[in-house]
């Protein structure tokens, strides 16, 4: 079983606009928005691939219900936590003449109290694990979250007998890796 984890979801909206001119108006031809982060988008291809897969993430109570419902219509698999507020929306502009992204801009994510507002998310990861299991866990961390987050869970994961990969970045990351 593929397990993915994800604390900073979001949204990825994606306008796709005429030639872009900073200051001008230039026509939108379509618009899409997607669940994301970086455990959502592996399991998205997970379950693409017909990989047994189920995601666990943070989402912003404002969302749980939208968040969960797009989830399930793309037939992933998925257990949410809520935390205060709103999921973030990322803004990404594609350019309809290449189909090339233009710009993507990544908004704020969660600002948490500190651990315990993780807990319920690793308890329920940590009572699903299952020996030979792969755990990814993916992306930033939310805003007043130690950099040892990952390494914590890592650990824990590896002392269920499952395997993890953790596809961080800065300190995080090197915590993960000591």
């Amino acid at each position: 079983m593929l397990r993915t984890v994800t604390l900073n979801t979001g949204y990825d909206d994606y306008f796709t606009v005429g030639e872009p001119a900073w200051g001008g108006v230039a026509p939108m031809h379509a618009f899409r928005s997607v669940c994301s982060g970086k455990g959502i988008s592996c399991a998205r291809a997970a379950t693409a691939l017909g990989v047994p897969t189920v995601a666990y993430a943070l989402v912003g109570a404002d969302d749980e219900g939208d968040y969960s419902r797009r989830l399930a219509a793309e037939g992933i698999e998925h257990r949410l936590v809520p935390v205060p507020g709103a999921t973030r929306h990322n803004l990404t502009l594609i350019d309809a003449a290449g189909e090339k992204v233009a710009a993507h801009f990544v908004a704020q994510g969660f600002t948490l109290g500190g651990p315990d507002d993780v807990a319920p998310l690793v308890d329920t990861l940590l009572a699903d694990v299952q020996p030979g299991d792969l755990v990814t866990l993916n992306g930033s961390l939310p805003t007043g979250l130690p950099a040892a987050t990952w390494a914590d869970l890592a650990r824990a994961v590896i002392e269920r007998d499952a395997e993890v990969i953790v596809d961080a970045q800065k300190d995080a990351l090197v915590a993960a890796l000591r």
